[in-house]
């Protein structure tokens, strides 16, 4: 699974809060949401690692338990989910951007970034919260269907039609609006820096304090995939939180301790026996 091609081994949980971290980000669209979720499903994962049975890999249990809260967290949090639909409306009606904010070629770079993370995280709003988990899941860390099954708690091919489905929407409207697959497409990122801006979609105080982060595509490393359409949501920002991580586990009042170092036992022994494998 992508998670263990950066093999994680014993003390290496942070690494696996990161990447539970950059799921709930996908699943959210909300840095603020995503910690608050990431840091409520590790509290879970505290309080009832004590009963994992070994059924599973103590990873994919980890999973099971995020899916569960994200779809939850989800339903609680967000009413009124937006639609393809209404997405292509504003994707197509606005005012193009023609150097209105006078900025230099970097600006504009860091700009376009901005917009197109922004844009993409939009995408993955507009898939049912099921299928958007199993999309993050297969297409964009491109865990195998029968992994990724296991943590749906689902058949193989009902996670492939959930991830054919998913595949076929993204692609859709892809396709017929996104300049970065079709090039005839009416929505290209630099032409929406104005709208994005006016709509409060970029910070540019969050840009210009931005330091250079790695992709999705440099945390999974060598991924080889025809998939165009997955390949831009890899370039997407793979964002570091391990020191929120350290910041939990320091605060005294906290009820992780306990639980992060079973944890991590469980882990280091599933670690040592795949290497006896």
């Amino acid at each position: 699974m992508a998670a263990d091609r950066q093999g994680f081994t014993e003390g290496e949980i942070p690494e696996l809060w990161n990447f539970i971290f950059n799921i709930s980000l996908g699943m959210l669209h909300n840095e603020a949401d995503a910690e608050d979720a990431a840091q409520e499903i590790f509290l879970t994962v505290s309080r009832n690692i004590g009963g994992f049975r070994g059924e599973s890999s103590v990873k994919t249990w980890v999973y099971r338990i995020a899916k569960n809260h994200l779809l939850d967290f989800r339903q609680k949090r967000f009413k009124d989910p937006i639609s393809f639909e209404i997405f292509e409306g504003d994707v197509r009606n606005f005012k193009p951007y023609n150097n209105e904010l006078g900025l230099t070629a970097e600006e504009e770079k860091q700009y376009i970034e901005e917009v197109k993370t922004g844009c993409t995280a939009a995408m993955l709003q507009c898939l049912s919260p099921e299928d958007r988990f199993a999309y993050i899941l297969g297409s964009i860390f491109g865990l195998d269907s029968e992994t990724a099954a296991d943590i749906c708690g689902i058949t193989e091919p009902a996670f492939r039609q959930k991830l054919s489905r998913a595949r076929r929407k993204i692609a859709n409207f892809m396709n017929k609006n996104c300049g970065l697959l079709n090039e005839e497409a009416p929505c290209k990122c630099g032409k929406r820096l104005l709208i994005a801006l006016e709509r409060g979609r970029i910070d540019p105080d969050r840009i210009r304090f931005k330091t250079e982060s790695r992709t999705i595509r440099d945390y999974l490393g060598e991924l080889n995939t025809v998939d165009t359409v997955a390949a831009v949501f890899r370039d997407n920002p793979y964002i570091d939180k391990k020191a929120l991580f350290h910041s939990m586990l320091s605060d005294e009042n906290a009820p992780y301790s306990e639980g992060i170092n079973l944890l991590q036992k469980y882990m280091g022994k599933e670690a040592h026996q795949g290497s006896e494998n």
